[in-house]
């Protein structure tokens, strides 16, 4: 894959992800400040299933030199979102609950733009944990305007974020399987 190819470019990374059912609108916002960021980071940008030539149609409108840092894909196998994520200096993400525990896991700095019409505003709550822990933001999409203020006083900060995601990442249990497994011989011994 082109992977290795975009990370030789000496430019930092940054992985852009709006899922299987937040991505149409995500890829909206991110397409008004695109060219902002490519001129200083490759951006990786998993768009979905059903918007890849929408992208690849918006890349060809970008200036040459612009196309070169940009790499619109549709979706990832676990292989390479497992990649991108190690890769990654900074992530852009919708806030579903396996999200934010994976960026929490690994102690990734992250702008949160939870769906709007998520069920009891589940992805908001969900994007505040790392808010709490000073690792992200929350740009809320349908109230918050200036995304391209919001991810550069972030990355003009990156080490403070990155400093409170790594000390984050050590209070978290990493334990749970075993946990689990615990309480189920637990129950199953009281029968």
């Amino acid at each position: 894959k082109s992977f290795t190819l975009l990370i030789s470019r000496n430019l930092p990374l940054i992985y852009i992800s709006g899922g299987v059912t937040g991505a149409l609108s995500l890829n909206r916002l991110i397409y008004t400040i695109l060219p902002d960021l490519l001129i200083n980071y490759t951006v990786v940008h998993q768009v979905g299933r059903n918007n890849l030539d929408q992208a690849e149609w918006y890349k060809q409108t970008l200036a040459r030199e612009l196309q070169l840092n940009y790499l619109p894909i549709a979706y990832f196998d676990e292989y390479e979102h497992s990649w991108f994520l190690n890769q990654a200096k900074f992530i852009i993400s919708r806030s579903g609950a396996n999200t934010v525990t994976e960026f929490a896991l690994i102690a990734k700095v992250s702008l949160q733009i939870p769906l709007p019409w998520s069920a009891a505003n589940e992805q908001f709550y969900n994007a505040k944990i790392l808010v709490k822990a000073g690792s992200a933001e929350v740009y809320q999409q349908d109230k918050d305007s200036n995304l391209l203020q919001f991810i550069n006083n972030m990355l003009n900060n990156y080490e403070k974020y990155f400093s409170n995601a790594k000390k984050f990442t050590i209070k978290i249990q990493k334990n749970g399987t075993e946990k689990m497994l615990n309480e189920m011989l637990k129950i199953i011994s009281l029968k």
